[in-house]
């Protein structure tokens, strides 16, 4: 008596999710992680690709008072010691705009007692950006996406480490969890 095999179905290919398409993983992270509430509508929100290059904006118009010195010490005149400086100051007005430097989500607005308001947003691909002594009250919330030289708050006094030196906006870029020059990425002037 001859048996013949019953078939079995064959499964429907399906796309591969987003961080295989993106990023070649064999085996993606399906842990559940929050989804932040956007600012505006997915539908007004332009499509962002990981693999195109972003592109960067000053945050402020003034000139680089102090610049990233992660390999030297500097004197800081409000601390009066040396240490490192892992951004740039930019000089500005009390009150003036500060602008996303490229277009990324809102991850996290803080006071730091020594940076004081802070707010950073993420790039994607690694990339954040973070601007610290900023007026109190950020015009952004969490989980907001911004473009590119959208406004997010305005230059303050709020930083206890910067109060003995002029009005300006502290700047980092971080890359991979790394604080890098932020003037490898700002356009020249």
């Amino acid at each position: 008596m001859s048996t013949t095999p019953t078939p079995r179905p064959t499964p429907t290919p399906r796309p591969p999710d987003r961080e295989t398409f993106f990023f070649g993983t064999e085996e993606p992270d399906v842990s559940p992680t929050p989804t932040p509430e956007p600012a505006v509508s997915p539908a007004e929100q332009p499509a962002v690709h990981e693999s195109a290059p972003l592109q960067f904006v000053w945050p402020v118009a003034g000139e680089v008072e102090v610049g990233h010195c992660k390999d030297t010490l500097i004197f800081d005149r409000t601390m009066g010691d040396w240490r490192i400086h892992v951004g740039v100051d930019i000089v500005a007005y009390l009150g003036e705009q500060v602008l996303a430097v490229a277009g990324g989500t809102v991850e996290r607005i803080f006071h730091d007692d020594l940076l004081g308001t802070t707010v950073v947003i993420n790039h994607g691909g690694g990339m954040q950006s973070l601007y610290a002594n900023l007026a109190e009250i950020p015009v952004v919330t969490e989980g907001q996406w911004v473009a590119m030289g959208t406004p997010i708050g305005a230059v303050g006094a709020t930083a206890l480490a910067k109060s003995g030196v002029i009005h300006h906006l502290h700047l980092e870029i971080i890359e991979d969890g790394v604080r890098v020059d932020p003037l490898l990425f700002l356009p020249q002037r």
